[in-house]
């Protein structure tokens, strides 16, 4: 209680999601921490991702690895991403630490928002849905991407 981590925003205009949720958090609640190894195989935590003023979007396991670095460099100044991939050789452990932290049914895209909590979580080809959120929260809030 006195870190408010059981706070949620499930039912603010700032959460959403498309179709059926294949997690089983929902948007509008706090984004978990877990351990990652990058490309380089320096370890990271997640919450490390989420630090600053910018949306970190997330996509585990989701596979249209173009579109979503795409969509990161269209919104480079306002969002960072990062894909959760399970690799043999590097980072399986931590891939699978994450699915399980987020509850992941399916390939899945989770936008987290600044203050860490989940704006948008989608199905892994639902790119067009988390440009149109990001469009949507960056031009009511006075930002441009």
């Amino acid at each position: 209680e006195t870190l408010q981590l059981g706070i949620g925003y499930r039912n603010s205009s700032l959460s959403r999601h498309e179709g059926a949720s294949p997690l089983s958090l929902e948007a509008g609640d706090r984004a978990p921490d877990g351990p990652l190894q990058d490309t380089r195989g320096d370890r990271l935590r997640l919450f490390d991702l989420f630090r600053g003023p910018r949306f970190t979007l997330l996509s585990i396991g989701a596979a249209d690895i173009d579109g979503f670095a795409s969509l990161g460099e269209r919104f480079r100044e306002n969002l960072r991403t990062c894909a959760v991939v399970r690799e043999p050789s590097r980072g399986a452990a931590e891939s699978g630490y994450i699915s399980h932290a987020y509850g992941v049914k399916e390939p899945a895209l989770v936008l987290v928002r600044p203050d860490g909590y989940i704006g948008w979580l989608g199905a892994g080809g639902s790119l067009a849905s988390a440009e149109s959120y990001l469009k949507d929260i960056l031009n009511n809030s006075g930002n441009r991407s």
